[in-house]
């Protein structure tokens, strides 16, 4: 934006933004009629869960139930993060039957407690994963074969050590003799 004299910078704003929502009508009504000619909905209009077509495809759409709509009406409702309580509703319209889960996060802010919650939290994560892998955790076959092949280690050192000590005696009776 210039400061030129006789030259209003908000009216000139205004008008270039009036002047790119235009192009981008346009340029919507381009790509629906591009859909149209393919023979299914724009990618961006397509109800989720249903057997519609993805653009591009030549198939013809099936028929939507009203169930089906009510369902992506009231999916597409509690899909903000305020689950749809702020959202404007259409006369005739009912509220959605599923109604959108809030998210508690811990505060950002250090406060009263909120280490022994963030600790709280931490464990009850740790233990989820825990019990999920404790089968792993202590493989008892492994564990017995492990204590006897040490077991057996042992012996076998011991029996060596013994052999070992038994033929120094003798070699020592025969030096004396």
């Amino acid at each position: 934006m210039t400061d030129e004299p006789g030259e209003d910078p908000f009216a000139k704003r205004q008008g270039e933004k009036k002047h790119r929502v235009e192009k981008q009508e346009t340029n919507q009504l381009q790509n629906l009629k591009q859909a149209a000619k393919v023979g299914a909905l724009p990618s961006h209009v397509q109800l989720a869960a249903t057997a519609l077509p993805i653009t591009g495809t030549n198939s013809v759409p099936k028929k939507v139930t009203k169930h089906e709509l009510g369902d992506v009406a009231g999916i597409a409702a509690t899909s903000t993060a305020s689950g749809g309580k702020f959202d404007k509703k259409l006369p005739g319209e009912k509220a959605p039957k599923k109604q959108g889960k809030h998210r508690k996060f811990l505060p950002v802010v250090e406060g009263k407690g909120i280490g022994f919650q963030e600790k709280e939290q931490n464990e009850k994560v740790l233990n989820k994963l825990i019990s999920k892998h404790s089968h792993e955790i202590l493989n008892v076959d492994k564990a017995i074969t492990m204590y006897n092949v040490k077991k057996e280690k042992k012996q076998r050192h011991k029996r060596t050590r013994e052999a070992f000590i038994e033929l120094k005696q003798v070699e020592t009776k025969e030096d004396t003799q």
